[in-house]
């Protein structure tokens, strides 16, 4: 499996529409809603699929301004304020972190910059094939959709230096 971010990885996300409509995933697969540390609801989650890509499209309101890091967590548990009860990344191929020449793994997602206003959509695209992406999203652990104070570097093993949980989603499939 490889994961593309939609404009590039050094780019901030903040998309509408990138996918052609022709290309986009049709069948809505899972959802989350996500809650800051103090329970707050900060965002929703919806994930679609088609035979060869995930599209894991967001919402995100009253957040924090600026750049965030957003991972899959291999718990699907969301305990506060913490959220530590998620594990880590999301890594079944136990490959190094980052996308940057290295490949990443599954819990690597672009980072998603939020306007001053609080409020973004995003996309992140999965690509492998539908049957293995969902059987590790929706394991018996269950995942978890996060999203970190500070941008991800791509780089820093295991989780990008992307600073602590801020926002957490329990992944359910649909």
């Amino acid at each position: 499996m490889r994961i593309r971010s939609i404009l590039g990885l050094a780019a901030a996300l903040t998309i509408s529409g990138c996918i052609p409509l022709s290309d986009a995933p049709d069948e809505r697969v899972g959802s989350a809603g996500l809650k800051s540390a103090d329970g707050t609801s900060v965002g929703n989650v919806q994930i679609f699929a088609s035979e060869t890509k995930a599209v894991i499209s967001a919402a995100f309101f009253r957040m924090p301004a600026g750049p965030h890091a957003v991972h899959l967590h291999t718990v699907g548990k969301c305990e506060g304020p913490e959220f530590k009860s998620a594990g880590g990344h999301l890594n079944p191929s136990q490959n190094d972190h980052g996308n940057v020449g290295r490949g990443g793994h599954l819990g690597d997602l672009p980072n998603v910059t939020i306007p001053s206003a609080g409020n973004a959509t995003y996309q992140a695209i999965i690509e492998g094939p539908k049957d293995d992406i969902l059987a590790h999203i929706f394991d018996e652990n269950g995942t978890t959709l996060m999203v970190h104070a500070r941008a991800d570097d791509y780089r820093t093993n295991p989780s990008g230096a992307a600073g602590p949980r801020i926002a957490c989603g329990v992944l359910k499939s649909a």
